[in-house]
C-alpha cells in the first residue's frame, strides 16, 4: 500500500464535522405536543440510538425547527416510529416545511404522531 501524502492543516476534528455532541443546549427547547397543527421549518435532525427515557428504551429524533416566518430558532424531540422514519429519510433533504399532526390509527383507538 503506497503510502499517501496528507495535509494535516486541512484535516477536521470530529468535533468539526459531527460536533460536541450537544444538540444546540442554549436554544429553547418546545414539547413536540405543543407544536402539532403549526407550520414549521425543519432545519437539521439527529436521530439518537437506544435513548432511555420515562417510557423506556427506544430511539428519538432531535429537531432544529423555527416557526414559518420566524427568526427564533427552537428544539423539539420526538420518538413516534412515523415520525423517526421521516426524519430519518429526510435529512439530506433538508431544510423543509412541515406540519407535527396526530392522527387516529384506522381502528380509532389510539394515536400516532406525524409529519406532513
Amino acid at each position: 500500500m503506497a503510502n499517501k501524502k496528507i495535509d494535516e492543516q486541512n484535516i477536521k476534528s470530529f468535533s468539526e464535522v459531527f460536533g460536541d455532541g450537544e444538540f444546540y443546549p442554549d436554544l429553547p427547547k418546545i414539547p413536540f405536543r405543543e407544536l402539532l397543527d403549526k407550520e414549521l421549518i425543519l432545519y437539521e435532525v439527529k436521530i439518537l440510538k437506544d435513548f432511555n427515557s420515562k417510557f423506556g428504551r427506544h430511539d428519538c429524533g432531535l429537531m432544529l425547527m423555527s416557526a414559518v416566518g420566524e427568526s427564533e430558532k427552537f428544539t423539539t424531540i420526538c420518538s413516534g416510529q412515523v415520525v423517526l422514519e421521516r426524519l430519518r429519510k429526510s435529512v439530506d433533504m433538508l431544510p423543509l416545511l412541515c406540519t407535527p399532526v396526530e392522527k387516529k390509527t384506522a381502528d380509532g383507538d389510539s394515536s400516532y404522531y406525524n409529519l406532513l
